[in-house]
């Protein structure tokens, strides 16, 4: 019986699936990293490739969460800023006046090193700033963290999975050729290098 062309040709396509990747993201680094994972992991057959193209994109959120957890505390850092001076250590006036001040810290070295001078009154530097801003974004940085964690799972056992895959594959191709010539003293199969 043949095998049906369309069958085949959605196959494929599931591995040649659209990616996921954001408008901010780069399509060509995704295609390279998956480049790389199919150089390094070699797929010899469609569900190795099915492995291999689940470990890629699961490294590829990874990166994507990781990023995340970096551009919350960076949005937080300019609320950060006002609640260190004004609220907790009641520097400068609440207002919009302080809130257009304080914005010029990003780009002015003459605001940096003013809010600098400020926290040294205290005995404080700018990881006073960071550490407020984590505090804000805490629970967000959580459930990220929670995910990242939980796709690093995954990573890990679909790595695992390809090498068991691999190794039940050998075993039962040997056992296989020892069915087939049970009185000629087959070789074995070695067993397929491990995956670093």
């Amino acid at each position: 019986m043949r095998r049906d062309k369309r069958q085949t040709g959605q196959t494929a396509r599931y591995f040649l699936r659209p990616s996921f990747v954001l408008t901010t993201e780069s399509e060509s680094q995704l295609d390279a990293l998956r480049g790389n994972f199919r150089k390094n992991i070699d797929p010899q057959d469609t569900i190795e490739r099915m492995y291999c193209d689940d470990i890629c994109d699961l490294v590829w959120e990874i990166s994507r969460y990781r990023r995340h957890k970096t551009a919350i505390q960076k949005l937080a850092f300019r609320n950060a800023l006002y609640l260190v001076l004004v609220e907790r250590l009641g520097i400068l006036d609440q207002g919009q006046e302080t809130v257009e001040h304080l914005d010029r810290w990003f780009h002015d070295d003459n605001v940096k090193e003013e809010v600098k001078a400020m926290l040294a009154r205290f005995d404080l530097d700018l990881s006073s700033i960071e550490a407020e801003a984590f505090r804000v974004s805490a629970n967000e940085i959580a459930q990220l963290e929670f995910l990242i964690a939980s796709l690093e799972t995954r990573r890990d056992k679909a790595l695992s999975s390809v090498k068991h895959y691999r190794e039940e594959l050998g075993q039962k191709l040997n056992d296989k050729v020892i069915e087939l010539l049970p009185d000629r003293g087959a070789p074995r199969f070695e067993k397929q290098k491990r995956l670093a």
